[in-house]
C-alpha cells in the first residue's frame, strides 16, 4: 500500500512539475512576442519619419515620447497594481496595448501619428514591471533574480525576431506591413495573456481581500526584514502612504542606481558607437545588422545562463563587480581595435555580462521590500533603467561631438563603470544601506 502511495505522489509530483514548466514556456513565449510587438517597427523608424519629410526634431520628440513616459509612469504603475492587486488585468492591458499603438500609426503615419503611438507604447512598456512580478509566482518565493533573468532572456529573444523581422521586410513591404505584424504578435500575447487570466491556479492575483497575516484590519508586529515574513505580513489595503519607506529605501534605491549601467552602456556604446565604427570599417549595412543581431544573441544566452543555480549561487557579492569590471574592460579596450572582427569578438565581453547586472541588481534592491510591494520596486528599478537609457548615450553623444573622436566618449563611459564597479564592491558587502526596519507604518508598531 505504501509502495502505491508513494507512486501516485510521484505521479502527481511530476504532473505539477510538468504543467509548472507548461507555465513557464508560455510566459516566456507571451513575453517574446510582447517585446517583438513593441520593437519590430523600432529600427526603421527614425529612417519613415525621416523619408516623410518629418524635421529632426520631431524625430527626436517621438523617441523621447517612449522613453520618458517609461521613466513617469512605472513607479506609479507600480503602486496602482499593488494596492489593487490586479496583476493579471494589468498583465493583459500591457499586452493589448502595443496592438493599439500599432493600428495609430497605420492610420496616420505621420511625425504627429507616430508622437500619439508612442505615448501609448510607453503605457504598455511600463507595464513590463508586472511581466516580471507575475512570472515570479511560477517560481516560488524569493526568485525574482531568476524570473528577471529569464524574462530578460525572452525579451532578448523577443527583440531579435523584431529586429530580424524590421531587417527583412521594410525595404520590401515597407512600415504599415512591420505595424501589422506588430499587430499579430500583440494579439498572440493577448491570446496567451487571456489563458492565463482564465486560469484560476496560475500565478494567484494577491487581492487586498485575500491576505494572510492580517484579517478584518488586525495589524501584527515584527521586523518585516526577511522575504518570508514579509509575504504573510501584509495590510488587509495598502494605502499610498504605506509606500513613503519604499521611495526612500536605501537598498533600492542604491542597487537601482547600479542598473542604470546595464541599459545605458549598451544604448550608448553598442547600439550607437559600435555600429558606425563597423559600418565605417565595411560600408556593409548588413554587418551592422549583424552585429547587433549577434550582441542580442549573446545577451539572452547570459540572461539564461544568469537563470541557473551554478551561475546564482555566488550571488551579486561576486557577479555584479564581475560584470561591471567586464564592462570597464570592454569600454577601455574597445577604441584601440580596429577591425570589424575584433568588435564583433567584444561583443561576447559587453554582451555576456551586460545581460547579467539587471537581475542581480533587483535581488539585492528587493531584499527588504515586501514581496507585495515588489511591482512597485520594479517600476522604480525600471524607471532609472530608462533614466540610464538616455543619459549615458546623451552624455557620450556630447563628448564624441565636442571631440570629434570615439574613443574619448568610451573612456568617459568606462570611467563611470569603474565608479559603479567600485560602488558594487561597496555596496554588496557594507551593512550601512541595511534598514532594521524597513516598514515600520505596516508593522503596525
Amino acid at each position: 500500500m505504501n509502495s502505491r502511495a508513494d507512486r501516485d505522489s510521484e505521479e502527481v509530483q511530476k504532473t505539477s512539475t510538468t504543467g509548472k514548466r507548461s507555465l513557464i514556456y508560455r510566459a516566456m513565449l507571451m513575453v517574446a512576442l510582447y517585446w517583438c510587438s513593441l520593437y519590430i517597427y523600432v529600427p526603421h523608424t527614425a529612417i519613415f519619419l525621416k523619408d516623410l519629410s518629418v524635421g529632426q526634431g520631431m524625430i527626436g520628440l517621438v523617441a523621447g515620447a517612449y522613453g520618458i513616459g517609461q521613466i513617469i509612469l512605472r513607479p506609479p504603475l507600480g503602486m496602482i497594481v499593488d494596492i489593487k492587486g490586479r496583476t493579471k488585468i494589468s498583465l493583459l492591458i500591457g499586452v493589448m496595448t502595443p496592438a493599439v499603438a500599432s493600428l495609430i500609426r497605420i492610420l496616420n503615419p505621420s511625425g504627429g501619428g507616430f508622437f500619439v503611438a508612442n505615448i501609448v507604447s510607453s503605457v504598455g512598456a511600463a507595464m513590463w514591471i508586472v511581466f516580471i512580478i507575475f512570472f515570479a509566482q511560477f517560481l516560488g518565493k524569493g526568485a525574482i533574480q531568476q524570473a528577471t533573468a529569464l524574462l530578460m532572456g525572452a525579451n532578448a529573444f523577443g527583440r531579435l525576431i523584431g529586429f530580424g523581422c524590421s531587417t527583412l521586410f521594410y525595404h520590401r513591404f515597407g512600415m504599415s506591413f512591420l505595424c501589422w505584424l506588430s499587430v499579430i504578435a500583440a494579439a498572440g500575447a493577448t491570446a496567451l495573456a487571456l489563458s492565463f487570466v482564465l486560469n484560476k491556479s496560475s500565478g494567484k492575483d494577491a487581492s487586498v481581500e485575500e491576505v494572510k497575516g492580517f484579517s478584518n484590519g488586525e495589524r501584527s508586529g515584527g521586523n518585516l526584514h526577511s522575504m518570508s515574513s514579509q509575504a504573510e505580513l501584509r495590510p488587509v489595503k495598502l494605502k499610498p502612504r504605506d509606500f513613503i519607506p519604499l521611495f526612500t529605501n536605501k537598498r533600492l534605491l542604491f542597487f537601482s542606481f547600479l542598473s542604470i549601467m546595464q541599459a545605458g552602456v549598451v544604448n550608448a556604446t553598442v547600439n550607437n558607437f559600435d555600429t558606425q565604427r563597423v559600418n565605417e570599417m565595411s560600408h556593409n549595412s548588413n554587418l551592422v545588422g549583424l552585429l547587433t543581431v549577434f550582441f542580442i544573441i549573446i545577451q539572452m544566452t547570459a540572461s539564461m545562463v544568469s537563470s541557473t543555480y551554478r551561475f546564482r549561487r555566488h550571488g551579486a557579492k561576486v557577479w555584479l563587480p564581475v560584470c561591471l569590471a567586464a564592462i570597464s574592460i570592454y569600454c577601455f579596450i574597445s577604441p584601440s581595435l580596429n577591425s570589424v572582427a575584433g568588435l564583433f569578438l567584444l561583443q561576447i565581453l559587453s554582451g555576456f555580462f551586460a545581460g547579467a547586472i539587471t537581475s542581480f541588481s533587483v535581488q539585492e534592491g528587493t531584499k527588504e521590500i515586501p514581496e507585495y510591494m515588489h511591482t512597485t520596486a520594479m517600476g522604480v528599478i525600471q524607471s532609472l533603467i530608462a533614466v540610464g537609457l538616455t543619459l549615458i548615450p546623451m552624455l557620450g553623444g556630447w563628448i564624441a561631438d565636442r571631440t570629434g573622436r570615439f574613443g574619448p566618449a568610451y573612456y568617459a563611459i568606462g570611467g563611470v563603470a569603474v565608479i559603479f564597479l567600485i560602488l558594487s564592491i561597496w555596496g554588496t558587502r557594507t551593512e550601512k544601506l541595511d534598514t532594521r526596519n524597513p516598514f515600520p507604518n505596516i508593522n503596525g508598531s
